[in-house]
This record gives structure tokens, C-alpha cells and sequence, in this order.
């Protein structure tokens, strides 16, 4: 217990498990596909869904607009608009289907198949997952190319906004916590969950998916 409590809740690799060759496979980029690997003419299509009203959407964020939907339905360019006092939070909005399938199944793959999960948060202090970051192996022309063209999809929240910093988090299934109740320094904070339909089971006590609170922290 007291060395759990050292190390934060994660295990200490002992001389033996050095002697087995711990070290040459722990935080190793042992495989690393590519996207220009995985679907080669990825560069030819476009990443976002273009049946989305980007301009409406653009509207929801800066409260000139709101639109009620059902949790199933994303907003298209032939929804209608509301009022803008029928808008309840300026600066928060969900997107539904935000990606295409395909490129929704490029990133699942390399993020479920690329072995650059090099940060472990530690149990105790954070939670119980990795994370990967972009100056650290999470690094592949797709997500830059992702991050181009939602600049270009919705230029008036971007504008001024340049990419700063891209990070990805993956839980064990077998842990029933994920990233604790926390607040991200940005001007533009874009979260994507994509975890498959059958994996997002909603507990009691947990509720399933992302958690966004609107309140200032």
C-alpha cells in the first residue's frame, strides 16, 4: 500500500521485470501505421461532414441562433433557425456526426492500432487512462489536415485561433473512471468522442460519453 501510494496507483517495474525486458517494449513506438498507409487516397476526400450547416452552426456558438433537436439528428443545411433567445448557452456546442464514416474508421484505427500512449495518468491523482500528444508520437498528417479543415468549416469561432496543442486519451475497459471533473485552457476547445455505440455504456453514477458543464470554473 505504501508503495501505491509512492507511485500515485501505478506499478513499479522491479529488477526482474527489467531482467525480462521490460524496457525495450514500454513506452516504445513498437508499431506506428499511418493514415497514407491504412487508405491511401484518405487526401482526396473530405474529412467533415459537408451535410452540416456550418453556418448555422457558427451562429448557435455566438447565440444569433438555436435549433432544438433530437440527440439523433445532426443539424443539416436545410434545418431551420430559431430566435436568438431561444439559445440557453453562447460558446458550448454538440455536434453529431461531425466526421464522415470514413474518416471516423481511419482514426479509430490508428488510434487503436499506434503504440505511442507514452503518458500514464496516474490512478491516484488523475484517473485511470494514457494519453497521447501531438509532440510526442500523435503526430499523423490527418489530424493536422482534420484541424485545417474544421478552420476552414467554421472561420468566424477560428479566426485568430491557430492550433496550439492536440492530445487523444484511451481508457481501460476494465476501469470504471475517466478523466476527472477538469478545465481545458483554450480560446476553442474541440473534444471528439469516438468511442464505438457498444462501448459507451451508460452506468449509474457514470452517465456514459463526455460530461460538459457550462459553468465557469
Amino acid at each position: 500500500l505504501l508503495e501505491l501510494q509512492r507511485t500515485k496507483g501505478l506499478y513499479a517495474f522491479t529488477k526482474d521485470d527489467y531482467a525480462a525486458g521490460i524496457g525495450s517494449v514500454y513506452n516504445k513506438a513498437l508499431y506506428m501505421a499511418t493514415a497514407d498507409e491504412l487508405y491511401p487516397g484518405w487526401k482526396q476526400h473530405d474529412l467533415l461532414n459537408n451535410a452540416l450547416d456550418w453556418e448555422g452552426i457558427q451562429r448557435d456558438w455566438f447565440g444569433e441562433s438555436a435549433v432544438t433537436q433530437t440527440e439523433s439528428t445532426p443539424r443539416t443545411k436545410k434545418e431551420a433557425t430559431a430566435t436568438p433567445s431561444e439559445s440557453e448557452t453562447f460558446g458550448v456546442i454538440v455536434i453529431d456526426d461531425l466526421l464522415t464514416p470514413r474518416t471516423l474508421s481511419l482514426i479509430r484505427q490508428l488510434l487503436l492500432r499506434n503504440t505511442h500512449w507514452f503518458q500514464t495518468k496516474t490512478p491516484l491523482e488523475f484517473g485511470k487512462y494514457v494519453g497521447s500528444y501531438v509532440d510526442d508520437g500523435l503526430h499523423d498528417p490527418l489530424f493536422l489536415e482534420l484541424a485545417k479543415q474544421l478552420h476552414q468549416a467554421m472561420p468566424r469561432i477560428m479566426k485568430g485561433h491557430d492550433l496550439m496543442y492536440m492530445w487523444a486519451y484511451k481508457y481501460d475497459s476494465e476501469f470504471e473512471s475517466g478523466i476527472n471533473l477538469h478545465a481545458d485552457q483554450a480560446a476553442v476547445n474541440v473534444n471528439m468522442w469516438i468511442s464505438m455505440e457498444e462501448a459507451d455504456l451508460e452506468e449509474e453514477g457514470y452517465g456514459g460519453g463526455v460530461g460538459v458543464f457550462t459553468a465557469k470554473p
